[in-house]
């Protein structure tokens, strides 16, 4: 009986060590983890291409697929059961952008950006019908950076291009059926500039990057020849480093991809406890919500990964409901439900 309960508390007390070891080398924010409370899409085609693809109004998800001699097909699959629908083709000339903005869709889901070096391409939906736009922006000379350019206005009638042009950042509209475009100051080109998108009231959402400042979020108003520009400084949590930003579809949300530094004692005992034990040290990756202004943070979830892995999280993307993320990591496509956060 003795030997039976020394057993028993030999057991508990290396569960309770095991328990604190795992506590301390596992930050709170880390085990919110991302992978676990969200749905792999496990129906789509093996040779579905996650960068710039977007969701269609009906629910399918539409992307890019590459062929031989440069043509292109654009197809719609069906996360439920797979099914694919080829929906157009075309040819083009030149390189695509591996952006998030690459194969933008309008809002009523019948037109589609293609994002080229050279130019733009605005593609109906049934291919009948092709606009070809020239792209004088580069989006990624030294030490600067183009995230976003392209976005739809409400409506599905204009769509409006970050541009550099004399040195300056400028909003170009245009309407569905003209080349044309009206132009709207921004101002000085930052280390990193991405036009989120346009909100109910007609206001491009632009979020920009310097050394000095950090983030900040401008609020651009679009009729006419533009008005005031309202700039709001982003402050999040302690120890989030952000990343890349993206906007709700209703324009009151804003999804950040983020690294969290843990500068506490538990984040050097985990520090520690890795190195003894001969393995790299981790970094916490996640995806983080503020409202549109850059308040009201909510963690949706985070995952480990080694340095050379930061990367691994991308393609993020708001559903057309708005209720849930979209995101690739590992080569997976996976959705998480937001609809507790954004319903507050």
């Amino acid at each position: 009986m003795r030997k039976n309960k020394l057993l028993i508390a030999g057991i508990t007390l290396m569960a309770l060590i095991s328990a604190l070891v795992y506590s301390l080398t596992h930050p709170p924010a880390a085990q919110v983890s991302l992978v676990a409370q969200s749905i792999r899409l496990k129906s789509l085609p093996k040779d579905f291409n996650v960068m710039g693809y977007q969701w269609h109004p009906d629910g399918r998800l539409v992307t890019e697929r590459w062929k031989q001699g440069g043509l292109r097909e654009i197809i719609a699959v069906d996360t439920k059961s797979g099914t694919e629908q080829s929906l157009f083709q075309f040819a083009v000339r030149g390189n695509g952008y591996g952006c998030d903005d690459a194969g933008l869709l309008s809002p009523d889901g019948r037109w589609r950006i293609s994002t080229l070096q050279k130019q733009f391409l605005l593609n109906s939906f049934d291919g009948k019908l092709q606009t070809v736009v020239p792209n004088t922006t580069n989006r990624f000379p030294f030490n600067i950076v183009y995230e976003r350019t392209v976005a739809w206005m409400p409506g599905s009638k204009e769509w409006v291009e970050l541009a550099s042009v004399n040195g300056q950042n400028v909003l170009l509209i245009r309407g569905i059926n003209s080349s044309a475009p009206r132009r709207v100051h921004v101002g000085a080109i930052t280390r990193q500039q991405s036009l989120l998108g346009v909100d109910s009231d007609g206001n491009a959402i632009v979020a920009v990057f310097t050394y000095i400042k950090g983030w900040e979020l401008l609020s651009i108003p679009l009729n006419g020849s533009g008005g005031k520009i309202t700039r709001t400084s982003v402050s999040p949590p302690p120890g989030v480093l952000l990343g890349s930003p993206g906007l709700s579809p209703d324009g009151k949300y804003i999804v950040w991809t983020a690294l969290w530094s843990d500068k506490g004692a538990r984040a050097e005992f985990a520090k520690l406890f890795r190195s003894i034990s001969g393995r790299r040290a981790l970094r916490t990756l996640g995806l983080w919500l503020s409202k549109a202004d850059g308040t009201g943070w909510e963690l949706v979830g985070m995952e480990q990964c080694s340095e050379k892995d930061l990367g691994k999280l991308n393609s993020v993307r708001f559903t057309q409901d708005g209720k849930n993320l979209s995101y690739a990591i590992g080569g997976d496509l996976y959705t998480v439900s937001v609809s507790g956060i954004v319903a507050e």
